[in-house]
């Protein structure tokens, strides 16, 4: 670590300790947030199912590229698949600051209930036709494989905004409910 890096920690540290547990009750916030929501959205049409949480960081190359994904798997989507709400610093897109999010969902093959291949082109066709409540990604690749096991899905919120991700992520649990579950 660089003295000059050591000199701002010590002079701020009161500060960063504050913003580490802003951050820690941002993502406690988001948490609480997203699975209620998507518990609620399932229960809405007629699913009653329980939602397990877990927290992930999927690093970049650079500490600024680090992403959190926060990951809620349905009971009923056989307690792998799951959908995500992921947070990370963005000063392009973002309506609210610097703080970016997209949606994804995450099939493992064998739990579907519907054809996985004929989901991919809807949720392409959907995504493409602005139908739903989330964007097309930069990338413009909505679904694609990882590995033999799994299928993604993904995209960002038409709403740059937290509630924004919130309503694309709730869409998105009832979207794969319906289309793939």
């Amino acid at each position: 670590m660089k003295n000059e890096s050591i000199s701002f920690i010590m002079e701020n540290f009161h500060h960063l300790k504050r913003a580490e547990e802003l951050l820690a009750q941002f993502e406690d916030e988001l948490k609480i947030e997203g699975q209620a929501t998507v518990a609620k959205t399932l229960t809405s049409i007629g699913v009653d199912t329980s939602i397990r949480m877990r927290s992930d960081t999927w690093k970049g190359d650079n500490i600024t590229d680090n992403i959190q994904a926060l990951r809620f798997f349905p009971a009923n989507w056989g307690n792998e698949s799951n959908v995500v709400l992921a947070y990370y610093q963005d000063a392009t897109f973002s309506e609210e600051g610097s703080v970016g999010f997209f949606i994804r969902a995450y099939v493992r093959r064998g739990s579907e209930k519907q054809n996985l291949d004929e989901a991919m082109v809807k949720f392409t066709k959907e995504t493409n036709d602005g139908l739903n409540s989330w964007i097309d990604a930069p990338s413009k690749d909505h679904c694609w494989t990882e590995g033999k096991s799994w299928v993604g899905f993904g995209a960002y919120p038409k709403e740059h905004t937290k509630d924004g991700a919130i309503v694309a992520l709730a869409d998105l649990a009832a979207w794969m409910q319906k289309n793939v579950f």
